[in-house]
C-alpha cells in the first residue's frame, strides 16, 4: 500500500537521485533503500511462509489494491525532502509496534521489532542530516558540479 517498504523503496532510489549535489546524503538515500529492500524481502518471506503470495499488492475490503508510486509525495528541496522521509519512518515505526502489540505469531513479532529497530536508526541518520544542512536561515547549498 501507501506505506509500504515498497513505497520507501522508490521514494529513497528517488531521494538519491535528487540528493547527487550532496554526496554524502545521496549516499545515505541509497544505503538506507537498501535496508528498506531488505525488509521487503523479509515481509516477502513471511507471507510466503503463511500460505499468502508475495505480490505487491494490499487489502483493500474484500478486493486487492496493486502498489503504485503514487502514493509518494516528491519533494525536489533538500528540507521537505529529509522531513518527509522523518515522517514516513516514524510513522513506519508506529504501524510496526501496533502490529507486534496484537501479533501472536513470535517469528512474525521478532522480525517486526529487528525492523523497527532499523527504522529508528533511519530516524536518528535522517534527524542528523537535517542538523547538519537545515539548520540554517539560508537552507542547505549543493557542492558545485
Amino acid at each position: 500500500g501507501c506505506h509500504s517498504e515498497m513505497s520507501t523503496v522508490s521514494l529513497y532510489f528517488y531521494n538519491h537521485l535528487m540528493t547527487h549535489a550532496w554526496e554524502d546524503v545521496a549516499k545515505i538515500f541509497h544505503d538506507m533503500s537498501i535496508t528498506e529492500m531488505h525488509h521487503l524481502e523479509i515481509f516477502g518471506t513471511l507471507a510466503r511462509q503463511l500460505g499468502e503470495n508475495p505480490r505487491l499488492w494490499s487489502r483493500r475490503g474484500e478486493g486487492k489494491v496493486y502498489w503504485s508510486p503514487g502514493c509518494n509525495h516528491y519533494p525536489t528541496a533538500l528540507r521537505p525532502m529529509l522531513v518527509n522521509a522523518i515522517s514516513g519512518e516514524k510513522a513506519a515505526i508506529r504501524k510496526y509496534e501496533a502490529q507486534a502489540k496484537f501479533i501472536r505469531d513470535a517469528n512474525v513479532v521478532e522480525n517486526l521489532r529487528r525492523i523497527i529497530a532499523d527504522e529508528r536508526v533511519h530516524v536518528a541518520m535522517l534527524s542528523q542530516l537535517l542538523r547538519r544542512y537545515c539548520a540554517g536561515t539560508t537552507g542547505p547549498q549543493p557542492k558545485k558540479d
